[in-house]
């Protein structure tokens, strides 16, 4: 990814009432509200209730974006024009933020049955399942693969417990590593993983924080005082930079660069015109900057600007429209390097 997504709020309370409401009633998912949800939302479309199909091409950019209102995962061919789907991998519920590496896509779902499901390009069943219970169930918002080998996941909550977390397990097998409570208490929303294990995560203070995680282990994190305007999505570019989406205000939002160990102000910064973003991912070979606006249920790809740009606008290039009308999620195939 993996901004994705990730990216999105909701209510713990509200999440409680679901999964611990009586036993003889069905398990009612809760909405993953995403950052600007204090605007009046649109009305939905009606959405995709069919069966996964894939008709996508083999070889090729590939863009997934998750759609919150039908549980479905839309995907995209070649550069966004306005085009529709050439597949939809439906079946599970709340699917967030999302990645892919080395071709698989990693898509977090939320309740009844909270899980990562790892896919092989051009299949529409997952070929594995993480699942963290530490607190009951881990609910993750977003999910990341390190170059060692294990799959990362940022937690809004677990049942039995109400602070933010991570969770590690093994890629190859799905073996369980560990869990990792966010030490400040609140809900992580997106995460990235670097090369050499340094990984960095937005919480709902917001903050953006960075610690190291070695063969699927995590020490300590500690915030790294970059100041931003709401929780969105982030990720790692070729050279290591970190890209975040800040949601921004009336005016929109817009693409922040930093450049560790510095965050005292971002290196880098472009606008994307009026775009209120909740989640993002970037082409690094073709320098594009794809955005989820969940708000006006488009996902938009923008040009990324060498360098991160100097506030100007984000140069926009496309845009789609989802199945179901509430983008919450994008990852493209293939986002070379990281």
């Amino acid at each position: 990814m993996r901004f994705l997504t990730r990216t999105f709020a909701f209510s713990a309370a509200l999440a409680f009432t679901m999964f611990t409401g009586c036993s003889n009633s069905a398990a009612i998912s809760p909405k993953l509200s995403t950052p600007n949800d204090h605007v009046q939302r649109r009305q939905p479309k009606a959405g995709y209730h069919g069966a996964s199909y894939n008709a996508c091409p083999s070889t090729g950019i590939l863009v997934y974006v998750a759609d919150d209102n039908d549980n479905s995962i839309n995907i995209f061919a070649g550069d966004l024009a306005g085009q529709g789907p050439c597949g939809i991998i439906s079946g599970s519920t709340s699917p967030q933020a999302l990645s892919v590496k080395s071709g698989n896509l990693y898509v977090p779902y939320g309740p009844p049955f909270p899980s990562v499901k790892a896919f092989h390009r051009g299949d529409t069943a997952p070929f594995r399942v993480y699942i963290d219970r530490t607190c009951g169930d881990e609910v993750p918002g977003d999910a990341t693969v390190s170059d060692d080998g294990f799959v990362f996941a940022s937690n809004y909550f677990g049942r039995d417990c109400s602070s933010g977390s991570i969770s590690v397990w093994k890629k190859s097998t799905g073996a369980f590593v560990g869990n990792y409570p966010n030490a400040d208490g609140h809900i992580i929303y997106t995460l990235t993983i670097q090369k050499d294990g340094t990984v960095y995560f937005v919480d709902d203070s917001p903050a953006l924080s960075v610690g190291k995680c070695v063969k699927g282990v995590c020490g300590s994190f500690t915030n790294t005082d970059a100041i931003f305007r709401g929780p969105g999505g982030i990720r790692s570019v070729g050279d290591e930079h970190i890209v975040l989406d800040d949601p921004g205000g009336s005016g929109g939002g817009r693409a922040l660069t930093y450049t560790p160990p510095s965050f005292g102000s971002p290196s880098g910064s472009c606008s994307f015109g009026g775009h209120a973003p909740s989640g993002i991912d970037l082409n690094f070979s073709q320098h594009h900057i794809f955005v989820v606006d969940t708000f006006r249920g488009v996902v938009s790809e923008f040009k990324y600007p060498a360098g991160g740009g100097h506030g100007h606008p984000c140069v926009l290039s496309g845009t789609v429209s989802t199945s179901g009308g509430d983008p919450v999620g994008v990852a493209v195939d293939r986002p070379e390097p990281l």
